[in-house]
């Protein structure tokens, strides 16, 4: 019996997919997408099946009391390099969970032969900002009006 107080971290499964949908749709993280637009459900279906099939080893779930409250996900860039988003259901944010998430993902990058990873964030995404820096990630380039780079190379796996 598993204890319902205990957040499970575990790869993406096939009954995530209406889960990962509504959390990709809240409006405290639509906010700071690069297109805030609510993800339709046919746009989200292919996302979805394109998680399981060609990236299905680089994801990374939350889950609280059977519900899904986060995930991490690393999109290949090349070889030896990726790209990292988090999206943390807003009510378990600031409680450790996506540190959690990002120093797994990054054990996991780092045994898959990448090595540096990047992060687009919102400029005024100060939580996800002070996540990443907490995680070892730093400042690149800013990309955008709104959007910077963080960047972190996978044998530091440890946090400052």
């Amino acid at each position: 019996m598993t204890n319902p107080d205990v957040v499970i971290f575990r790869n993406i499964e096939l009954n995530d997919e209406a889960s990962l949908l509504t959390l990709r749709n809240s409006p405290s993280n639509l906010e700071f997408f690069k297109n805030p637009r609510t993800v339709s459900s046919e746009d989200h279906a292919r996302w979805f099946v394109s998680r399981l099939t060609d990236f299905r080893a680089l994801q990374i779930v939350a889950v609280l009391s059977n519900q899904l409250i986060g995930i991490v996900f690393l999109v290949p860039l090349d070889d030896n390099s990726g790209s990292i988003s988090i999206n943390i259901d807003s009510k378990y944010q600031s409680q450790g969970i996506g540190q959690e998430l990002l120093t797994r993902m990054m054990f996991r990058a780092d045994s898959l032969r990448f090595s540096r990873i990047e992060a687009l964030i919102h400029l005024s995404n100060t939580r996800s900002i002070s996540l990443f820096e907490r995680c070892g990630f730093v400042f690149e380039e800013k990309v955008s009006g709104f959007l910077v780079r963080y960047v972190r190379f996978t044998n530091q796996n440890t946090l400052r």
